[in-house]
């Protein structure tokens, strides 16, 4: 009786051990910065991509600096970076950048758009 448990325990056993060329290779979590979503230098995002991510599950936290359209950096946000990574730990992050207003151009609602095209990369 012993050994038909014995075989069958290593029977089991063996079919739960898969070669390591066989298994699919785990997902590391990758950072990108200053990845261009348009063409004005100011339209610039970090990314931070979680372990063990899927396309169509991963949830997209976007965190978007203060400052009335008109001053202020994505840099303000990354210890709220370090912070949703430690809390949200399966959501994908982008830190947004935008084009700031200036009395000689980018006039509202420049801001919104860049947003929006920073969504929609």
């Amino acid at each position: 009786m012993r050994s038909v448990a014995l075989i069958c325990f290593l029977f089991f056993f063996s079919l739960s051990c898969t070669k390591e060329s066989d298994r699919p290779p785990l997902l590391q979590a990758k950072e990108f910065r200053n990845i261009n979503y348009g063409t004005d230098p100011e339209q610039r995002m970090d990314i931070y991509l979680p372990p063990e991510r899927n396309p169509e599950t991963t949830p997209l936290l976007i965190l978007i600096h203060g400052g009335t359209w008109s001053f202020g950096d994505k840099s303000a946000l990354n210890s709220y970076v370090e912070l949703a990574k430690n809390y949200l730990p399966g959501y994908a992050i982008a830190n947004v950048n935008y084009r700031l207003i200036t009395l000689t151009g980018n006039k509202f609602p420049v801001q919104e758009e860049d947003i929006k095209k920073a969504i929609e990369f």
